[in-house]
């Protein structure tokens, strides 16, 4: 039962790091004039997912499905690539 618990939530965690890497990688074509680069924008993309994915359980939502997880993954790397993306123009 343990096991199984912790291999969800291993492969939950893969997960938020692939969507966030490909948020990143597609951020990074549709914001052609950023000055960050792909490698950068990806790891951002990973972070913000990785934070997105994370945000439902510590609100108390994480009972509401992997697809609302992975929503939330989506929706928090494409909030830290806009973040990085005005802090760069900010300089």
């Amino acid at each position: 039962m343990v096991l199984a618990s912790l291999l969800d939530a291993l492969w939950a965690g893969i997960v938020w790091i692939a969507i966030g890497g490909v948020a990143g990688a597609i951020g990074d074509y549709v914001m052609q004039e950023e000055r960050l680069g792909t490698p950068v924008t990806v790891v951002i993309g990973i972070g913000g997912g990785v934070l997105g994915g994370l945000f439902p359980g510590l609100i108390g939502l994480s009972d509401k499905g992997m697809f609302w997880t992975y929503m939330t993954c989506v929706c928090g790397a494409v909030a830290a690539l806009v973040f990085a993306k005005r802090q760069v123009d900010r300089t």
